[in-house]
């Protein structure tokens, strides 16, 4: 317990300091005996993270990268089915374009996020990522070959 009232001091001097939010000690005592948190400052000998969003926001964009997914996948399949007409090139590029777009924001959304978010984030949209991936080099490489 004693531990516990150190860490909390500690907590609340960096919480005045460096204006952070207000902490959460019932879970500083849960991690009482191994205080490794992240959070790119360091205060004592505790290493917070900050990376982490609200599950709303979360969700939010969630759906909006699952929405972008499908418009990709439907621009990539209009690209392939418009392979040999005077659409194509134009299909393409969309189909490209709509793809970087899906995966730099995917990326970004990594980047903001927790471990655990990350984890979570990743076991949903993951493969939907790949997906794109291998569908664009399919056409990128098809028309390799065609060439």
């Amino acid at each position: 317990m004693a531990a516990s009232m150190a860490i909390r001091h500690i907590l609340h001097s960096c919480n005045k300091t460096l204006r952070c939010n207000v902490l959460n000690i019932q879970t500083i005592r849960k991690l009482d005996k191994s205080i490794i948190w992240k959070r790119n400052f360091t205060c004592g000998s505790v290493l917070w993270s900050d990376k982490h969003l609200e599950a709303r926001e979360l969700k939010k964009l969630m759906e909006s990268l699952t929405d972008k997914f499908a418009e990709a996948r439907e621009l990539l399949g209009d690209a392939r089915e418009s392979h040999g007409t005077v659409y194509f090139s134009e299909d393409l590029e969309d189909a490209q374009t709509a793809v970087d777009e899906t995966l730099t924001e995917y990326k970004q959304l990594l980047d903001q996020l927790s471990d655990q978010q990350r984890k979570e984030v990743i076991s949903t949209l993951g493969l939907r990522m790949e997906e794109l991936k291998a569908q664009q080099r399919a056409i990128e490489d098809e028309l390799k070959d065609h060439h």
